[in-house]
Order: C-alpha cells, then sequence, then structure tokens
C-alpha cells in the first residue's frame, strides 16, 4: 500500500484517522479540552508530534526505502532500544529478566534475518 499511495499520504491517512477517532472518544467521554491546563496541552501537542506523528513518517519513509530485511530487523529491535533508553534516561530498574529478554529479541531477529538470506 506505502509503494501505491506514497509514504507521506499512507501516513497522514493513518494520522487522521487516529486523530478523528481520538476527538470522537473526547466526545463520548464529554472531556474538555478547556478544562485543561495550558502546560498540559503543550506538552501534549509537543508529545504527540515528536513521539507520534514525526517518527511514524520517518518510519514510513524508510519503509519505502528499505528492503524488507532490513526494515525488519530495525523496527523489531525497537522494543529492546525502547528498554535501554527507559533504564538509561527514566533509571527504571534493570534486573537479570530485562537482560535475558533483549537478548531473545536481538537473537530473534538475527536468526529471522539470517534464514531468509
Amino acid at each position: 500500500m506505502i509503494a501505491k499511495l506514497g509514504a507521506q499520504l499512507f501516513t497522514s491517512i493513518g494520522m487522521g484517522s487516529a486523530g478523528v477517532v481520538i476527538l470522537a472518544q473526547y466526545q463520548l467521554k464529554d472531556a474538555s479540552f478547556s478544562a485543561m491546563s495550558s502546560e498540559l496541552l503543550t506538552m501534549g501537542i509537543a508529545i504527540g508530534i515528536f513521539c507520534t506523528v514525526l517518527p511514524s513518517y520517518f518510519v514510513a519513509a524508510a519503509m519505502a526505502r528499505l528492503t524488507p530485511s532490513v526494515l525488519s530487523m530495525t523496527s523489531n529491535i525497537g522494543p529492546a532500544v525502547t528498554a535501554m533508553f527507559a533504564i538509561i534516561l527514566l533509571d527504571e530498574a534493570f534486573t537479570v529478566w530485562h537482560a535475558l529478554g533483549m537478548l531473545l529479541v536481538v537473537y530473534a531477529v538475527v536468526n529471522i534475518n539470517r534464514k531468509k538470506s
């Protein structure tokens, strides 16, 4: 679909439909943006742009340019990178279970991509 529509249009359709569903949920739950502080709204908009919208466009652009094996390796390694940043930036506890999970993810990604080629 991405090759047919183009990365930007595909991502815009996805983001637009997600936005419509979010606004519909606010209507159903009787939530009010005016009841929220301006600091909360500013942080929410910044997080939405920098942590959701831009990465989605970047991933869609990468999907249009990379080979399937390279793309699967980079996207499947995401959970391990997320865990690593949570440990480093958020100072979360690192246990043997975290290490084992990260090793399993990396091992699985490498094995899957090795079998394909």
